[in-house]
């Protein structure tokens, strides 16, 4: 995989998916996008304040310097994953647009853009420097692992020992240990190296087990609003669901839609014989449009003010369900 490149300002949340909640979406330059940043003030009581009241440049939100990089060459060339990340972040907009479209069309043709804006959304959470110990507990099996082709391990190796004068930053910045920034890094690499040489990477395996167990049901909901807007936390996703029998996930589509999986443990199924049938049934996804729900919107904009690290972002001043000053 491609991994050397020049870039070093790296979104960990990308400028496509918070262009999606711009407060100028169709503002000439892109650059010139911006869009409403709150802090939090009172998590217990979803009373946040609001930053710049002109907003701030989406260009330069969400992102640190050199967060992804593992070894800085001389030439001003750095190993790092942003080509990578670019490759799937280019396809965000399209996946996300289409599926609203098909939404207000009546199309319910929308499992490939329901997979993909998943995969996308899931990779935000791994990539997350806000999220490094969730993703270090989530996948900490992969902390002892190392690629097999002497190609790519090679490349691996550069984590452990690259050039990498931004670690103590970047350590002190998020809380973590030298230790835990490699492990997390290392993951990253894992993830998104090609499986037996096959071009398909290890990340869309995990996504395709989520997807394609036969021990739960996945539900699917699209929240579409007319005028209420919906939030973007800065740890990119929130769980709005405190279950053990199920993994959820709620990720911000634009200023005015969300996505909500649902991963459902079959258990909840009473009888074995409908258990049984289940497992031998082709997986389908349960999947609903759902279009001014103001009471699910409420929940969903308090969970992201409630979850995020420190801060939301949004296309209007006010959001549904919170105290704003």
């Amino acid at each position: 995989m491609t991994l050397i490149d020049k870039s070093k300002k790296h979104h960990f949340i990308s400028q496509a998916e918070q262009k999606l909640n711009a407060i100028n979406p169709n503002a000439c330059n892109n650059s010139n996008m911006k869009i409403y940043s709150f802090s939090i003030k009172d998590r217990n009581n979803y009373e946040l304040s609001l930053g710049n009241k002109k907003g701030i440049k989406i260009s330069n939100n969400l992102k640190d310097i050199d967060i992804f990089s593992f070894d800085i060459l001389d030439n001003s060339l750095r190993y790092n994953f942003e080509s990578l990340f670019y490759k799937y972040e280019s396809e965000i907009l399209q996946n996300t647009n289409s599926l609203l479209k098909k939404i207000s069309e009546g199309n319910r043709n929308v499992s490939i853009e329901i997979t993909n804006i998943f995969f996308t959304k899931f990779l935000n959470f791994i990539r997350n420097p806000h999220s490094i110990k969730k993703v270090l507990n989530t996948f900490s099996d992969l902390k002892y692992l190392q690629p097999l082709d002497p190609v790519e391990n090679s490349k691996f190796q550069k984590i452990l020992t690259g050039n990498q004068p931004h670690s103590t930053y970047i350590c002190n910045l998020y809380s973590i240990t030298n230790k835990e920034y490699q492990d997390w890094l290392s993951i990253i690499f894992l993830l998104l190296n090609p499986v037996n040489n096959s071009g398909r990477v290890l990340i869309e395996d995990v996504v395709k087990d989520l997807f394609e167990s036969k021990n739960n049901f996945l539900f699917v909901y699209v929240y579409t609003y007319s005028e209420k807007t919906c939030a973007l936390s800065d740890r990119g996703f929130s769980e709005p669901i405190a279950n053990k029998k199920s993994i959820n996930f709620d990720f911000n589509l634009s200023s005015n839609s969300f996505i909500r999986y649902i991963f459902s443990d079959i258990d909840i199924l009473t009888s074995k014989d409908i258990i049984d049938v289940h497992k031998r049934m082709k997986k389908t996804v349960i999947y609903s449009p759902i279009h001014n729900d103001l009471n699910i919107l409420k929940n969903y904009n308090q969970c992201v003010a409630y979850q995020c690290f420190n801060r939301i972002y949004n296309s209007e001043r006010e959001c549904y369900g919170l105290t704003i000053t």
